[in-house]
Formats: C-alpha cells, structure tokens, sequence
C-alpha cells in the first residue's frame, strides 16, 4: 500500500514525556496529529506550531553508506521510519 503521508515534524510533551508527530497528506495537503487534543477535537498546538514555522530540522544525517542501504526511492516506509527517528524534537 501506498504512502499517503509525511512526517512534519516531532513534538516532545512537557508533561509525561509521550512523542507527538504531525503529519501531513501527501494529496491534499491536510494535517494530522496522533495528539489527544487533535484525536479529541481536532485542534492541536503542534499543528498550529507547524503551520507558522514550517522549517523542519533533522538532528542527523545519514552516513554514506547508510544512505545507499536506504533505497528510498523504493521503500518509502523505511524513509519515513528514518525522518520520524532522526527529526529533532520540539518542546512548545
């Protein structure tokens, strides 16, 4: 199956340490978030932060050859697995 999102970026929660990922889908450009606020009510901060600073920071980049085991022209589950591990984390 398709992928049909990417990963924007990484949000670390103050409280009890959970990790938060915004998503976005690739057709129609729409958010989504794996937050309660966002699973409750469909509003969340990490959006809204998203939406206003739209530069994403990878904390990593890959090796050489880590790169060329990739194949992401291939598997996009393994890029994405990848960006969602080495995005840097934000606290808001």
């Amino acid at each position: 199956m398709p992928m049909r999102y990417e990963t924007i970026a990484k949000f670390k929660s103050k409280r009890g340490g959970e990790v938060y990922f915004v998503k976005r889908k690739m057709k129609t450009g729409e958010f989504s978030c794996n937050c309660p606020g966002w699973i409750y009510s469909r509003h969340c901060k990490h959006i809204d932060y998203v939406k206003e600073n739209p530069l994403i920071e990878i904390i990593d980049i890959p090796a050489y050859q880590e790169a060329c085991q990739m194949a992401w022209g291939k598997d996009k589950q393994a890029k994405e697995q990848w960006i969602m591990e080495h995005l840097k984390e934000i606290e808001i």
